[in-house]
């Protein structure tokens, strides 16, 4: 029984067998460039990792066998070379042409200055995702291939495009397709910060007709400064949902067949730095903003700015509702024909006109007045002009600039109503008016028929009037 261990060892041997050792190299295809970490002996079965890292300046590709992961992982089952492709660009070898860009990015990427009169050409629609960042520095141009392309930030990804006054990134259509609609958008689906544009100029894009055709929409945050969007089929920008501008600064929008801004986002309007924009409507500078909503709940602090914003349009009118201000600073108001705006019982409202209108685009086309129901006592409108008001109806119930309703509370001060279908302020209830105070507002010296009118008579301030009495005087 002297050879009993070494029989035991042959019998395992035989049942179990031996673990061979291979041996896996890692290269890199340029040191200078790059660098690779996993190599040695496994045994068979093993796992190994395998590093790639470029150095500052360049770029992990891919491996030899086309696949991108970094690191990568792979189960040893012989001797296997890896050699990591590494590249000065992050789309190849950099040989004095354009790069070309499409599919999907899910790395971080710095898009450098390639000195070239087009330093990168997207291919249909370009997505960042995979929370990667792109930077894309100054004096860059990017040129899409054709009307189908787009940049789509998606995935908590973000897109930092900073230019410099001197040198402004580009972006535009093919060299032969220098008119509106040559390429598509850039749409903004994530709420980061770092969503940001400075000093880009956005060139013929908008290849779309529709409303929210836009060349830039943004479905989450964009801060956009010093750029301007020129030319489009459709919309210049347009904000959607719950989006946000933090800055919304000395941009310009012009050359639009549509509107140079379109929002479905009411805090798009009020919910950042928004200063010193000139947005042009059919070449003249109105500086149109359309409201493509109809109702919105406001219960913070509000301020719709006309300042440093633009002209306000709401083609639906509008009610105003919610327990929270609203401020219109000098803010220009705009409404749909036949279309009236109305001010919730619980909102507090204050209307400083400087003068500016509520009116509608068209004084062909009168919009129906202001219901003003907001029972808060801090209400005031004051210096505004009421502006061709009033629709037409067989008992005049909506032929008024003001409504003021039964429990209203509001100082009106300052104020002009008309050109008017037939009155300036409508009071629902006499013996409630004393809610209101009021001083230096006239009808148009032209244009209207009555300044005020009386709906349900009674007694106020020791005078006695009848229902639906008409008056030339505020009471």
């Amino acid at each position: 029984m002297k050879n009993l261990p070494l029989i035991l060892i042959l019998c395992a041997v035989t049942l179990f067998g031996c673990k061979k050792t291979y041996t896996i190299v890692c290269e890199s295809s340029n040191e200078a460039w790059g660098t690779v970490t996993g190599g040695g002996e496994y045994r068979d079965g093993e796992t190994a990792v395998l590093t790639a890292t470029p150095t500052g300046g360049y770029y992990f590709l891919s491996w030899q066998d086309g696949d991108v992961s970094n690191p990568r992982t792979i189960t040893v089952n012989g001797d296997a070379t890896y050699t990591a492709k590494f590249a000065d660009t992050p789309f190849g070898v950099f040989d004095g042409e354009p790069l070309h860009v499409s599919g999907k990015i899910c790395s971080d990427q710095v898009w450098p200055d390639m000195g070239l009169d087009i330093d990168y050409i997207i291919e249909g629609t370009l997505y960042i995702g995979c929370n990667a960042t792109i930077r894309v520095m100054p004096g860059v141009t990017i040129m899409f291939a054709g009307s189908d392309g787009n940049i789509e930030v998606v995935e908590n990804g973000a897109l930092n495009m900073s230019g410099t006054e001197n040198s402004p990134i580009v972006l535009c259509g093919p060299d032969d397709q220098q008119h509106p609609g040559s390429w598509g958008r850039v749409v903004v689906n994530t709420t980061r910060l770092d969503n940001t544009f400075s000093w880009v100029e956005f060139r013929n894009g908008g290849n779309s007709e529709d409303l929210y055709g836009g060349v830039v929409n943004v479905r989450g945050s964009l801060s956009m400064m010093c750029c301007t969007i020129d030319g489009s089929n459709g919309s210049g920008l347009v904000t959607e949902g719950e989006s946000v501008l933090p800055v919304f600064a000395h941009n310009i929008i012009q050359n639009c067949t549509g509107y140079p801004w379109v929002t479905s986002s009411f805090p798009a309007l009020y919910k950042g730095e928004i200063i010193g924009n000139e947005l042009y409507y059919q070449n003249m500078l109105n500086k149109y903003v359309y409201i493509d909503l109809d109702h919105y709940e406001i219960n913070e602090p509000v301020t719709l700015n006309g300042l440093f914003l633009a002209w306000y349009y709401f083609p639906h009118g509008f009610y105003f509702d919610g327990n929270g201000t609203l401020t219109l600073n000098e803010a220009r108001i705009f409404v749909g024909e036949g279309k009236q705006l109305r001010v919730g019982k619980n909102l507090s409202f204050k209307a400083y006109g400087g003068d500016n209108y509520i009116a509608p685009l068209s004084t062909n086309n009168p919009w129906e007045g202001m219901v003003f129901e907001s029972e808060r006592s801090d209400n005031i409108i004051q210096g505004y002009r009421f502006y061709v008001c009033g629709a037409w109806s067989q008992d005049n119930s909506n032929a008024f600039c003001l409504k003021i309703t039964e429990n209203a509370k509001l100082q009106l001060r300052n104020c002009q109503f008309g050109p008017a279908r037939k009155y300036g302020v409508w009071i629902e209830n006499i013996e409630t008016w004393g809610n209101v105070t009021h001083s230096g507002n006239q009808g148009s010296p032209n244009g209207i028929p009555y300044l005020a009118h009386i709906q349900h008579g009674g007694t106020f301030n020791g005078h006695t009037y009848a229902d639906n009495t008409d008056l030339n005087l505020l009471p």
